[in-house]
Parts: C-alpha cells; structure tokens; sequence
C-alpha cells in the first residue's frame, strides 16, 4: 500500500503541466572516482590475541545527472556503485552491516544500486510550497555542508541518514555513509519562518525481502529565521515500523514520537558559533518477537556546543560538542535513546557499538598547514551515566537479556568510563577535481568495556585515499 501510494504521488508529480510538457534549459553530467585503503586492529574485540585484523581496497564510484526544467523543476538520478577486496567483516561476512552493498558475504562482489531519483517543482501554481519527491538526501538541522552556523556539527541529530545503524563495523564498508530516504517533503517558505511537511521511508538496498518499506516517519519541522544571526526550530516526528515484515530496523511494531527543539547561532562577529538541541521520545513497542514482551518509549538527548573560528590566514577552529542519550528506569521499557536516522558519528571506531545512557565529549580541532594541506583532529570521551550504567551493542558476555526492542543488553559494569579516542587526518587539495587524505585513529577502551567484553587492548585503524570528481 505503501509502495502504491508513493507511485500515485510521484504520478502526480510527474503529470503536472509543468513536468510533463516541460523543456530542458540546464544538465549537469558528473560524478567521483573514490578508491580508499584502510586496515584496522581489534575493532571488534578489543584483544590483542584475537583474529579481527582487517584491510581493503575499495573503490567507490557516482555518476550525478541533474537537469532544470521550465516552470522551476528540477529532475537528479544518481548511481552508485561499490567493491571492497580483502576485507574482513562482521559476522564471518566481508559487507555485513552496509546496506550500499548487496550480496553479502561475497568477498569482492560489486554492487551499483539507484542512490538518488528524484523531483523537485518550487512553487507549482503560484502555490507558496516546493515539494520533492521520490529517493533523495535528507537533512534538517546541522547540516554539515551548510556555510553558517549550523555547519559545525556534523549532520542532523534526528535525522540526516536513511539508516544510521549502517555501516555497522567499521571495517565492514571502511568510511561512515549516510543512505537517502523514500518519500515526499513539502516545504513551506513564509520569509519569517518555514514548515517541512515530512513522509520519509528507510531505504532498502538489500536484496534480503521486504526489509525497509515499513518503516516511515512523518512529521512536522519548522524553523524561525527572523532573528539577526540565529534560528530556532522544533519539530514533531512519528516514526512507525512494523516488524512482523522482517523489518530492516526493529523487529517489532513499533509507534515511536519525538518532539524537540534546537536553537543555533553565531556572534562576535561570527567568529563564534553555539547550538543547543534536547528532543523526548515516547510511544510504544508491540507484538516483540518471541523472547520479550512489548514496552513503551521513554527517553531523551541533548546536545550542546560551541565552535570558535577566528579569521586567521590559517583559518583555524577549535570547537566542543556534549551529547547526552539517556532513558527511564522501567526495567519491561525502552530504557535508551534511538536514533535509527541520526546523521552523526562519535569517534570512527567507537561509533560501532551504541551509546545511550552516555554522556560524550568532543573536541575538534582543524587548521591549515599549507595552503592546499589541512589537519582535522577529533577527541572524545566517553562516560556512562551513573543513574542506568547499561551497555548495548558491544557483544561478549556481559549480555543476560533482551529488552523490549530484542536488543541484547549487559548488565551494569562496575566502573562508568568506557573510554577515549583520538582522529587525526590530513587532507590535501591537489586540483580542483582531486582530493586526497592520510589518516588514523586509535581507541583506549576502559573498565566499563572491559567488564562487558573481557578485554580492553586498544583498537585503532589508518586508511588513505583519493577522490576524483569530473
């Protein structure tokens, strides 16, 4: 039904006078050629005397058509297409946890697969609203690609990424991705303020069934944009997922809402950057699968920062980022922050398991070191929080029970530290078309993660590569 109702919208779209008898004025052909190698250690297990090494050579390539029709609409197709070699993955299979690859389990395979097909009309009719619909991109909120005040923090804390639990491993895709989502968004622009009216559906790029069409958000984001220098949003989102179709993110029914606000800015001359965004989560869980009964949603996050970023030849930037996931108390609830479109990353080994009832500190810190060569460092923190010390997605044997989502949980450690990261990388410009980077990065896991995993040796990766756009 769903399928259906998304082929009816875009029909419609598509049977617009302005769509179907429309004349191309403007293409854009392109795309990049991405090869990368990467090896790590121990970013599974954490022990030394375990067998979890890893390297690749990947390669990764997009071909981008975009074309302006009359009456303003905006038609994109994107392909993508992937191969890693050599690589070692979770579970005993090279592209488990990475839903921009099929054929899981085949070392080498390649997979090209529909990244983005979509439409996009700005105010049909004289209406006051654009909408877009079909396979696109979606952020709201930080937008790491913005050049204001919402650039400094990655991608949208609710929803940036059409499945944020891939890649699962790190060495399962070797970079973090962000997926597109299905679905349609009217956005209305009224000067002082704009409202998204939001129908988004996880993507499904597996070819294991019906994994991901059932799970859909809709919802409301509004921003007010009539202040000198910042901007405050809120938004109301319901996610729903039913896992009886062996869902791609729950294997439950799930009726999830959330309700949040941000507030984002700059001043000193806009030399200093601030957000602060907190957002509750409620709802509930059914028809679990098998082992646990169903429970409800109650939980919250709240994230603060601020970014320095003088005017300097060597444009430097110092900033700082606290996020905070926590849940309630109830033992038969949901006793975590989920974040299935999360459109962040904390540390590129430590992101690999969850972090919820935790509190995460981040640094960064970048500058130029030459005029085409710059330095990006990050560190992070990371510290359960003493009130529900629980740990979930860090395997070994602490795990003695599911939740009501099926998820295995651990029991409290003794000790509230999980542990560190630094990432360092440099980046070098060598043309307008050709980028390339050196980087690596080491974890210091600590005595929560060591009661949960029975080891605590440190895990660390380096990976290099270049990117040529035409």
């Amino acid at each position: 039904m769903r399928k259906f109702a998304l082929a009816f919208v875009m029909a419609g779209l598509l049977a617009m006078p302005s769509v179907s008898n429309a004349e191309i004025t403007w293409t854009d052909i392109g795309g990049d050629i991405y090869l990368l190698y990467y090896y790590s250690a121990n970013v599974a297990d954490f022990d030394d005397d375990g067998d979890d090494d890893g390297d690749l050579f990947r390669s990764e390539i997009h071909l981008n058509f975009k074309a302006d029709l009359d009456d303003d609409v905006t038609v994109g197709i994107s392909l993508e297409a992937d191969r890693d070699l050599e690589s070692i993955g979770a579970y005993g299979s090279t592209n488990s946890g990475s839903n921009s690859l099929d054929g899981i389990g085949d070392v080498g395979d390649l997979a090209v697969f529909l990244e983005e097909a979509y439409v996009k009309v700005v105010e049909p009719f004289g209406w006051n609203v654009s909408v877009i619909g079909g396979r696109f991109f979606a952020n709201w909120g930080d937008d790491s690609t913005a050049d204001d005040f919402n650039g400094y923090w990655g991608d949208g804390l609710i929803l940036g990424d059409g499945d944020a639990g891939t890649p699962a491993t790190l060495n399962a895709l070797g970079d973090w991705e962000t997926d597109p989502f299905d679905g349609v968004v009217a956005s209305f622009d009224f000067d002082a303020f704009t409202v998204d009216v939001l129908w988004l559906l996880a993507t499904d790029q597996n070819d294991i069934g019906d994994r991901a069409h059932d799970t859909e958000v809709l919802g409301l984001y509004g921003s007010y944009l009539d202040l000198e220098a910042m901007q405050i949003d809120a938004y109301f989102l319901w996610m729903n997922s039913d896992g009886s179709k062996g869902n791609l993110l729950f294997t439950n029914k799930v009726d999830q809402f959330t309700v949040g606000a941000r507030w984002a800015g700059a001043c000193m001359d806009d030399t200093i950057a601030y957000k602060i965004e907190g957002a509750y989560q409620f709802g509930d869980v059914e028809n679990a699968s098998g082992a646990v009964d169903g429970g409800d949603f109650d939980a919250f996050v709240i994230e603060a920062g601020v970014n320095w970023h003088p005017d300097h030849d060597l444009n430097p930037e110092l900033g700082f980022i606290y996020t905070f996931q926590s849940g309630g108390d109830d033992p038969e609830d949901v006793e975590y922050y989920t974040a299935p479109f999360e459109g962040k990353g904390y540390g590129m080994i430590a992101d690999n398991f969850t972090f919820t009832n935790t509190h995460v500190f981040h640094i960064d810190g970048d500058i130029d070191l030459a005029e085409d060569v710059r330095l990006r460092t990050d560190w992070y923190y990371f510290l359960l929080d003493d009130d529900d010390q629980r740990i979930q997605s860090l395997g070994g044997d602490a795990f003695t029970a599911l939740d009501p989502l099926g998820v295995l949980i651990a029991d409290t450690p003794s000790d509230d530290s999980l542990g560190w990261e630094v990432d360092a990388q440099i980046d070098y410009t060598y043309s307008e078309n050709v980028d390339a980077f050196v980087g690596a990065g080491i974890f210091f896991p600590e005595d929560a993660v060591e009661d949960a995993v029975g080891s605590d040796d440190e895990a660390y990766f380096i990976r290099t590569g270049v990117k040529v756009a035409f």
